[in-house]
């Protein structure tokens, strides 16, 4: 038989060190309880990880492409250069969302087109007509009456840019007084490596109650051979559009006396003239383009390019005119409904 001997201090009873002991005992197990939860808890999360990776699923690549890069490109240019310069670009094959370079450069702020016969065929800059054309950095123009290009007879679906200088510097040609635009057609380096594009498309033209189609095309490649790198790229547009024009004219006004009975010595202001015209045609389209590159080293580059465009434009006029002139003589037109008025 153990016996054992306590000690109990002065002031101090048995029963109010039993309570004291409980209320410790009670805090201690409320601790443990909470650290219980919190391990219980990240247990729970840790056994739930590998349900989640079971069923994580391998999505394919979305690629998505827009005009993101034309347009960034179109602001680097405009950044990077020391003349004012807007500059539209296309990176794919019909980007340019126009039948010709001139209702393309209406995009510009600054330019304004003139129009035949419904679409876009010359430019101003700022309200001067005085425009440089060139193709490449390279004089282009039309074989009309003027110096400039005819821009209906270019195909955007041609062309990768166009810059618009509007003062240019001094190291470029002179003759534009309202400025210069610059086409430029593609390159086969443009692109890393073969490069296959087309479009079609059927234009109904509503006044005129007929359809036509449009298409082009464009192929790219480049090769490394054992005298260097080199690229063809060769590409074609064609596109036919019917158009009508209905008019009303009327010849400038000029004053007269009257000599007629009632109303001698008073002045009237009346037409040369009046008439009204149909016009009904169509216009065709056809452009082609060659460019070869040649890279022998990193610091040797030789190309050629060969533009060729052929427009025809054909119409028919049906017109009824009345040229009144002098009145030369008019007489009143009084009687019976049985006499004849003759001059």
């Amino acid at each position: 038989m153990s016996v054992q001997h306590r000690h109990i201090p002065a002031g101090r009873t048995v029963g109010q060190r039993s309570t004291r002991d409980f209320r410790r005992s009670v805090i201690a197990i409320s601790v443990a309880t909470l650290l219980s939860a919190q391990a219980y808890a990240q247990d729970a999360t840790t056994t739930a990880t590998p349900a989640s990776d079971a069923t994580t699923q391998q999505l394919d690549t979305v690629q998505v492409t827009g005009t993101r890069s034309s347009v960034t490109k179109a602001q680097l240019v405009k950044q990077n250069a020391e003349q004012i310069v807007d500059s539209i670009v296309a990176e794919d094959i019909g980007k340019l969302p126009d039948n010709n370079v001139a209702e393309a450069l209406q995009r510009i702020s600054g330019i304004q087109i003139s129009r035949n016969y419904g679409e876009g065929s010359s430019i101003a800059i700022r309200g001067l007509t005085q425009v440089r054309t060139e193709l490449n950095g390279r004089d282009i123009f039309t074989a009309n009456d003027g110096r400039g290009l005819s821009f209906e007879d270019v195909s955007a679906e041609l062309l990768g840019g166009v810059n618009v200088y509007k003062n240019p510097s001094a190291d470029m040609i002179e003759g534009g007084l309202g400025g210069t635009v610059d086409l430029r057609t593609r390159l086969p380096f443009d692109y890393d490596g073969r490069k296959i594009a087309g479009s079609v498309q059927y234009n109904y033209y509503d006044l005129a109650d007929e359809g036509k189609p449009a298409f082009s095309g464009l192929f790219s490649n480049r090769w490394q051979t054992g005298i260097g790198e080199i690229g063809i790229l060769v590409n074609y547009s064609q596109q036919t559009s019917p158009f009508r024009q209905d008019t009303i004219s009327i010849e400038p006004w000029y004053g007269q006396t009257e000599d007629i009975p009632g109303y001698e010595g008073q002045q009237v202001f009346v037409p040369h003239g009046a008439g009204i015209n149909t016009t009904v045609g169509e216009r065709e389209r056809k452009t082609g383009a060659f460019a070869m590159q040649w890279r022998p080293n990193d610091a040797v580059e030789i190309y050629t390019q060969v533009l060729r465009s052929e427009y025809d434009f054909s119409w028919h006029d049906y017109s009824f005119f009345a040229l009144t002139g002098a009145k030369d003589g008019l007489i009143n037109a009084t009687g019976k409904r049985s006499n004849r008025i003759r001059r």
